[in-house]
């Protein structure tokens, strides 16, 4: 088999595998779909994003930590290291790297402006329904209600410096 087509064929089970575990559920989903971005414009502007390969080493082993300490997320790994016939090792430095590339915010890759946060976090607190859902997340998450308000402002944060 070719160079060409043995990248080919990582790419494309790198995809299903990203695919399948963006479907697993396994990432701290926002308590509700978020805020379309044309009607929540935060003061001040949002941080460029990091390239993925300028990640820092530290917080990558911190992700890949927390990867391994997932029995199902590391079994994903596990099998997409092997279809494409990767070591492990690397296999769960490229889905940590990839996964803190999606959640800059939320895991402390860049640093928000605080006023950005707070006018997000003020977002959160001033809808009722939304309150309502965070109760019942940080419940079922075992966290404070404020650490699932700030979970959930970073979250959206991200969604927005993704375009989504």
């Amino acid at each position: 088999m070719g160079m060409r087509t043995r990248f080919f064929l990582w790419v494309v089970v790198f995809s299903v595998g990203l695919f399948a575990y963006s479907c697993s559920g396994k990432k701290e989903a926002p308590a509700v779909a978020p805020v379309p971005a044309e009607e929540f414009t935060p003061p001040g502007d949002l941080p460029a994003r990091v390239p993925m390969n300028e990640i820092p080493l530290p917080l990558v082993e911190e992700a890949a930590q927390m990867i391994q300490a997932d029995a199902g997320w590391f079994q994903q790994v596990k099998d997409r290291a092997a279809a494409a016939n990767m070591p492990v090792e690397f296999q769960l430095k490229d889905d940590a790297r990839f996964f803190l590339f999606e959640h800059q915010a939320e895991y402390g890759v860049l640093k928000i402006p605080q006023d950005v946060l707070d006018a997000q976090i003020a977002q959160i607190t001033s809808d009722d329904v939304w309150m309502t859902l965070i109760r019942k997340q940080a419940g079922e998450r075992g966290i404070t209600e404020e650490e699932c308000i700030r979970k959930n402002a970073l979250y959206m944060i991200d969604q927005r410096m993704m375009g989504k």
